[in-house]
């Protein structure tokens, strides 16, 4: 259902705290306008509050954000081309703008906000424009039950019985909102990734087919009565040596089972035509990393398994014919996920592609094996030189395909074969006490002063991406590698 109503856009581009012009409403830290008028001359377009915000301001945008308290990720796109042109509107010296021509879009990669302007307003040293759009109702009413999303400082909202969207420029940064129509954050978006909310992830779906089996999870209530306590750690790994159905989870590597083997290895396993089948590779797989007693904190016989893998690791207490596991892969106040012992067997999964090979498109639904560890430099640089294409993940810059030159460069491509940007990287080993398999390995762009973490799988050959945001809006992707 789409909501008829109007709602505004405002968009306050700033170079300072201070926010001027002929408006009436300073919004407080919750969003709310209040009655207070503010009135500043017009700047003058050699202004270097005005140059250096329209210099900011030219060009793309992709700022992270999140919408419904959290739940959604989303991806804000602001694209501003000045005319050159401007023009000063209202009483020169006091209460006036500069209004500033240039063709600016504003959209949503998930599609909820497309819109366009004409013109930026500076009003003292803030510049806004208005924009009339609709909102789809969902997004005007979020999940009551949830916490609201924070906002930070002081917010100028033009008054309106409507939702807004603001957004503030500076000079290096952009933070933008969207505020319903009683001040409350609806969406919240920042070219600062730390600033942006912890998305709260919905709750794991369980295959149909797999339902009755998850009924037991319901009695999990976390009581410590109901933990079996284990006189010694080999005996809680093999009381946790089995097949789990998952039946409660908040996000992390898509899996519907974990199997734990007596040789105290780990994979996770999908349901796939009827049955489940080992689903391995990076992130879906490991081995059981150390066994911890922690009665102190617990009580008498509890021990937390831990088990790891490829930037990856769970910690994991067999809880009777429950197993209760957290993963370090999201935000760490959804509560803990519950697996279900069952007796269903595993079908080992097929892997048609050799050890390097470039599968494409094709490989992305085949489970990997093993990895690779190159060594820095031309060996690197070769294993990396062709184009990869997405499997699963999403980027910042919208990118869906690569390109090495095998020499050092990078090109970011879009569906089309675009080129979005391009880029030179460096290849570095991140040094640690004790170098992991395969080692921890990172692309650093030193013109963004910004780095990747990678690491390859060995069949078929893929590429696993870590772009750098924050712990709140990890993007992690994987890509194939084309023939």
């Amino acid at each position: 259902m789409t909501s008829r109503a109007v709602l505004v856009l405002v968009l306050l581009l700033a170079t300072a705290g201070v926010v001027g012009g002929c408006s009436s409403g300073v919004g407080s830290s919750t969003g709310g306008a209040s009655g207070t008028s503010q009135c500043a001359m017009a700047p003058e377009p050699t202004d270097p509050n005005v140059t250096g915000v329209i210099a900011y301001a030219t060009g793309r945008h992709n700022i992270e954000g999140t919408w419904q308290n959290g739940l959604q990720g989303s991806v804000l796109t602001i694209d501003v081309a000045p005319s050159g042109t401007s023009r000063t509107e209202g009483e020169t010296g006091s209460c006036g703008s500069l209004v500033v021509d240039a063709a600016i879009h504003l959209a949503t990669r998930e599609g909820v906000l497309s819109v366009d302007a004409t013109t930026l307003r500076f009003n003292g040293v803030s510049a806004g424009l208005v924009v009339p759009v609709t909102l789809p109702d969902a997004y005007l009413h979020p999940d009551p039950k949830l916490p609201p999303l924070p906002v930070q400082g002081s917010m100028f909202l033009i008054p309106t019985a409507t939702a807004t969207l603001n957004v503030f420029l500076q000079t290096d940064s952009l933070e933008a909102y969207v505020f319903g129509p009683d001040g409350a954050a609806l969406g919240k978006w920042s070219s600062m990734p730390s600033d942006v909310p912890f998305r709260r992830m919905p709750a794991y779906a369980v295959p149909s087919a797999l339902a009755a089996d998850c009924a037991p999870a319901a009695t999990f209530t976390a009581a410590a009565d109901q933990y079996t306590p284990f006189a010694n750690a080999d005996a809680a790994v093999a009381a946790a040596t089995g097949t789990w159905i998952r039946c409660r989870a908040f996000g992390g590597p898509e899996h519907a089972a974990l199997q734990i083997s007596p040789d105290r290895t780990w994979r996770h396993a999908e349901w796939r035509d009827g049955q489940l089948v080992v689903h391995g590779g990076m992130q879906h797989d490991g081995a059981i990393d150390h066994v911890t007693d922690t009665s102190g904190a617990n009580g008498p016989g509890f021990f937390q398994i831990d088990l790891t893998g490829l930037w990856t690791g769970h910690a994991v207490y067999a809880w009777g014919d429950l197993l209760i596991v957290s993963d370090n892969t999201v935000p760490p106040d959804l509560g803990a996920d519950v697996y279900v012992r069952t007796n269903r067997p595993v079908a080992a999964a097929t892997n048609p592609f050799a050890d390097g090979e470039r599968g494409g498109s094709a490989a992305c639904a085949v489970a990997e094996e093993g990895t690779l560890d190159p060594d820095v430099g031309a060996a690197l640089d070769s294993t990396l030189a062709g184009d990869w294409t997405l499997c699963s993940g999403e980027s910042l810059e919208g990118f869906t395909r690569l390109r090495f030159d095998g020499q050092g460069g990078i090109a970011l491509l879009d569906d089309q074969g675009n080129v979005i940007e391009a880029r030179d990287y460096t290849a570095v080993d991140v040094e640690s006490m004790s170098p992991s398999t395969p080692r921890d390995r990172a692309l650093t762009f030193p013109k963004l002063g910004t780095d990747w973490r990678m690491a390859l799988s060995r069949r078929p050959l893929k590429l696993l991406v870590d772009t750098d945001s924050s712990p709140s809006t990890a993007r992690t992707m994987v890509l194939s590698a084309v023939p």
